[in-house]
């Protein structure tokens, strides 16, 4: 604002200038910065989420990665499981003879080996049911199932994410469940088997190994066996009386049984020549 006042006169003029400022509302207004934009790059990590009707981006060399780690442990953890319940069989059926898997020199590779039929009959069947069963947790829409179902299985609130972790869980015990019994029936029906062997060889009688749809279960076995022949430059004198039943090598040498009387002969396999019947 300006005032003019004029010297030479009573009347005084004032001009006054008045300057606006225009705006909306009446109100200067401040300029804003605009706003940065929002990344537009492709989320990261898990949290990656494709948008809908696209298929999903792959995870690259990081998912692959963690596959194999996953893959490994599972491995390594199914055959010392394998191991410890294979050798306990072994085990039952050598003790009847005073002897031990470790004592005829069957370790962990032979173990698996030997019973490599058992192994295919369990994976076998964990290939087949297994993924029926995540099949009927992840591909069945069962949000559109459960008004129709009854208390206590309805629940009160659901959402897609507790259903996910609901299934994720189920299907994990479900797993370990069936695997387990699965197990423990192949081991109860193996046992029986094994303990007939062992009682038959114990009377004298030639055994053969345990199989299924011509798999072979347990390698564990009693054949007859003719007399031993000695190499040149041992005794005659030195030749054991039999008959004997031949159940396997160890540490270079026959490991036999005599079931009269009952006692369990080792023989040089440098000293000694076998024929044992097929």
């Amino acid at each position: 604002m300006r005032e003019t006042v004029n010297g030479g006169g009573n009347t005084s003029a004032m001009v006054v200038e008045l300057k606006l400022t225009l705006g909306c509302g009446g109100k200067d207004k401040t300029p804003v910065a605009p706003d940065e934009p929002a990344a537009t790059g492709p989320p990261h990590g898990d949290q990656a989420e494709p948008a809908p009707g696209l298929p999903p981006e792959p995870r690259g060399a990081s998912g692959w990665l963690r596959a194999l780690d996953h893959f490994a442990i599972f491995i390594t953890a199914a055959g010392l499981a394998f191991f410890v319940m294979l050798s306990s069989l072994y085990d039952q059926f050598y003790r009847a003879f005073d002897l031990s898997a470790p004592l005829m020199g069957i370790g962990y590779a032979d173990t698996l080996v030997r019973s490599w039929g058992f192994i295919t009959c369990i994976t076998v069947i964990a290939l087949v049911l297994i993924p029926g069963l995540y099949w009927l947790l992840f591909r069945v829409n069962w949000i559109s199932f459960i008004p129709a179902l009854p208390w206590p299985f309805y629940p009160i609130q659901v959402t897609p994410l507790e259903l996910e972790k609901a299934r994720k869980t189920f299907f994990l015990l479900a797993t370990v469940v069936f695997v387990a019994t699965t197990l423990a029936i192949g081991m109860l029906f193996t046992m029986s088997g094994v303990d007939d062997r062992a009682e038959r060889a114990k009377r004298g009688e030639p055994v053969r190994p345990i199989r299924f749809l011509g798999m072979l279960i347990l390698d564990i076995y009693a054949n007859r066996a003719d007399k031993p022949t000695p190499v040149a430059g041992v005794e005659p004198t030195a030749v054991p009386s039999g008959p004997f039943l031949y159940l396997g090598n160890s540490d270079r040498s026959y490991v036999l049984y005599s079931a009269e009387p009952r006692r369990v002969v080792r023989l040089s396999t440098e000293r000694f020549v076998l024929n044992v019947a097929p």
